[in-house]
């Protein structure tokens, strides 16, 4: 009886076979961290400048999602501080186009 040499898998397996399997993996490795940074991170300000103070927004800080009435949609306010945040939630389409210009509310 002849002795059976161990051959492996991969190689009776075409090399396109191979590249296809590694393009779907890498296709979910990608699609993950998409995710993970969407979840890290899920609303972006769309202003530089507290529109309560006129100082530059904190990071840390969450902004605060204003619906707008004409057109109907939302926008996400960034602020400098936590109570800049309790005073547009109060009132937040009076500070919603200082938001969008990137200014402070003229009083």
């Amino acid at each position: 009886m002849k002795p059976v040499s161990p051959v492996s898998p991969v190689s009776k397996a075409s090399p396109y076979r191979l590249i296809l399997s590694v393009m779907i993996l890498a296709a979910f490795a990608s699609t993950t961290s998409a995710a993970e940074k969407a979840a890290a991170d899920p609303v972006h300000a769309i202003n530089t400048v507290c529109p309560v103070t006129g100082k530059k927004i904190d990071p840390k800080v969450v902004p605060q999602v204003v619906e707008l009435a004409n057109p109907s949609s939302s926008i996400a306010v960034g602020l400098c501080s936590e109570e800049c945040r309790a005073t547009v939630a109060k009132d937040a389409e009076k500070f919603a186009k200082a938001a969008i210009t990137n200014k402070k509310k003229k009083d």
